[in-house]
């Protein structure tokens, strides 16, 4: 396990290959109807997460040394933690 991240072998969920963090101090925002139009185009997977993976994030953004108090507080209003 790794602080400040949700962090994934490789194969331990079907759609990662390879050992993935998924840092929530590392935000790169995306529009829901770009990853739905590629999505369509047939250039990109969308996998759903496991049940467990909320929880994990909440973690990630509690134990972060790098997300500011007003950051975690803005990941909360935005449901995601």
């Amino acid at each position: 396990m790794m602080a400040g991240c949700v962090y994934y072998v490789a194969g331990e969920l079907r759609c990662f290959t390879e050992n993935t963090a998924i840092q929530p101090d590392n935000q790169i925002p995306i529009p829901h109807y770009t990853i739905c139009s590629e999505e369509r185009k047939g250039n990109l997977d969308v996998w759903r997460l496991p049940d467990d993976f909320k929880k994990k994030l909440i973690t990630a953004v509690a134990n972060s040394i790098t997300l500011t108090g007003r950051q975690k507080a803005r990941l909360a209003e935005l449901g995601f933690c």
